[in-house]
Order: C-alpha cells, then sequence, then structure tokens
C-alpha cells in the first residue's frame, strides 16, 4: 500500500510541475495573466497539499489548525481579487 500511495502522491506533485512548466511556457508567448493565475493556483494547491500531509514542521494543535485554515484560504481570496 505504501508503494501506492508514494506514486499517487508522485504522481500529483508531478502533474503540479507539468502545470507550472506549461505556464512558464505561457509566460513566454504573452499570456502573462493567464499564466500568473495558473501558476499561482498550482503553487497554492501543492503548497495546501504539503500542510495537510504533515510536510511542515510544527506541532499538533491549534497553532497549526489556524495555519491550514491560513493557507486554505488564500487562493480563493486570490481568486476573488482576480476577477472583475
Amino acid at each position: 500500500m505504501e508503494k501506492f500511495i508514494v506514486g499517487f502522491w508522485g504522481c500529483y506533485f508531478g502533474t503540479i510541475g507539468l502545470m507550472v512548466a506549461g505556464c512558464v511556457f505561457g509566460f513566454v508567448h504573452s499570456l502573462h495573466r493567464v499564466a500568473a493565475n495558473a501558476a499561482l493556483t498550482a503553487l497554492a494547491s501543492a503548497f495546501f497539499t504539503v500542510v495537510c500531509l504533515g510536510g511542515l514542521p510544527r506541532e499538533e494543535g491549534p497553532v497549526l489548525a489556524r495555519f491550514q485554515a491560513l493557507v486554505a484560504a488564500v487562493p480563493f481570496v486570490h481568486d476573488a481579487w482576480s476577477f472583475p
């Protein structure tokens, strides 16, 4: 089962890497706003996953819960501000 889990998360973060590489390609071809929004969304998703999987050296408790809530809320605030 551990190999399956490692493979799943490897594919997930590999997909994030490909999405960021595609954003760089789009940025080079003058799609600056689209590429920036897509890259920020991909990186926020990856950071949220790392935080929820316990990848950061934080101790359990209310501080960790507040930090996870902050990380979860930031992409939604960014998306709300980016639309006219």
